[in-house]
């Protein structure tokens, strides 16, 4: 790079990064991963969890934050099979901690450091 380059760009997409569940290796995705609508669809998954987690907060009907609460883990599973090569019946068996902590890996590998400074039993509310 010159001295008067500023940002060096690729084209080149680096390889998914690995995680494993129960000794079999699945792929973590990043947004340039994904197709323009898979993408779209993601990035739109995580707004929708993010309004759930604040509905959330401001619920004072127990009713109504079981509700959300088991929107928030339908959302939360959505976002786990999308970002990651991790099958549905898999993701669904992860115990809450470790759906949590892949969670915590997926927004990491977006970018999507706007839920990051959430408790961990608000991500993993159930």
């Amino acid at each position: 790079m010159s001295v008067d380059t500023i940002l060096s760009l690729s084209t080149e997409v680096v390889p998914p990064k690995k995680f494993e569940v129960d000794g079999v290796e699945y792929d973590l995705l990043g947004l340039e991963h994904l197709s323009e609508d898979e993408e779209a669809r993601a990035t739109a998954a995580f707004m929708r969890f993010g309004r759930l987690l604040g509905r959330l907060e401001n619920s004072t009907n127990d009713r109504e934050s079981q509700k959300i609460a088991r929107a928030l883990r339908t959302r939360r599973i959505e976002l786990i099979t999308q970002l990651t090569t991790l099958p549905l019946e898999v993701a669904e068996k992860l115990p809450l901690s470790g759906q949590t902590r892949l969670f915590r890996a997926i927004q990491e590998e977006t970018g999507q450091e706007a839920l990051s400074d959430l408790d961990d039993e608000d991500i993993g509310t159930s």
